[in-house]
């Protein structure tokens, strides 16, 4: 219990340092400053050891850059907001149209595999604010639209965020920490990623095997070299001593 006391002392005094105002749930204002903290390796101490409960929701916002264009969304500083997403009834060009119905109906197909046991994420209303975050997303980005474990990371947001939080979240875990070409539909940049780590691992597990093999075959060379000079001492005479062999005359 002082342990989890302690975790949620830390956290606390770091979120009111860097994301100031929203640790009250029923405010409306939501100011912010630069976050700084989550740039150095206290917050990766910090995340070992466990982010409670009630603070998930803050930090990730906070770590994932998600708060930042939160702000700028509200701010009107380069970022639409999220509910202009959400609601937006604007037509797109064809190409993008047929991207947006694969989206959806996708989407729709996965809303009912989404952690259907879980009692909160199986609602309806959890399962209505998924669907419109997910779908606020591919109208942001046709680019990548909607892949499958979107909604599963989605979900897991909406758990300890509003949707608009959720939804910039999900838009830095996308376009921030990982290449778009990571959610292609053919998942080139992973298989291309995964590829690369398979040939290192075999690089190293051939350069071991190298080198495991190099030293039986040094072992064996040293094993030969003390048999033949033990055989070869064996044959000089007897009280033959190399000291004195290394003084005679030639």
């Amino acid at each position: 219990q002082s342990a989890l006391e302690d975790q949620r002392r830390r956290w606390s005094t770091w979120l009111e340092d860097n994301v100031v105002g929203v640790m009250e749930s029923d405010s409306q204002t939501r100011p912010f400053r630069p976050l700084e903290a989550g740039r150095n390796l206290d917050i990766l101490e910090m995340a070992r050891k466990g982010i409670p409960q009630e603070q998930r929701g803050y930090v990730w916002l906070g770590v994932s850059g998600g708060r930042d264009r939160l702000e700028k969304s509200l701010q009107g500083r380069g970022e639409r907001r999220y509910e202009e997403y959400r609601d937006d009834a604007t037509p797109w060009p064809d190409e993008d149209r047929a991207k947006l119905d694969k989206a959806k109906h996708e989407i729709e197909k996965d809303l009912k595999r989404t952690f259907p046991k879980h009692e909160t994420l199986s609602s309806e209303e959890a399962q209505q604010k998924l669907r419109s975050v997910l779908s606020a997303y591919a109208r942001r980005n046709p680019r990548v639209g909607y892949v499958q474990s979107m909604n599963y990371i989605g979900a897991l947001l909406l758990l300890f965020m509003e949707e608009d939080e959720a939804f910039w979240t999900l838009t830095a875990m996308v376009e921030d920490l990982l290449p778009e070409s990571f959610y292609a539909d053919n998942m080139s940049a992973l298989l291309t990623e995964l590829d690369g780590r398979v040939k290192t691992i075999t690089a190293i597990e051939a350069t071991a095997d190298t080198l495991v093999k190099g030293g039986h075959y040094a072992s064996e060379l040293i094993r030969a070299r003390e048999k033949g000079l033990k055989e070869n001492h064996d044959k000089l005479p007897s009280g033959f001593s190399y000291q004195t062999a290394s003084l005679a005359p030639t």
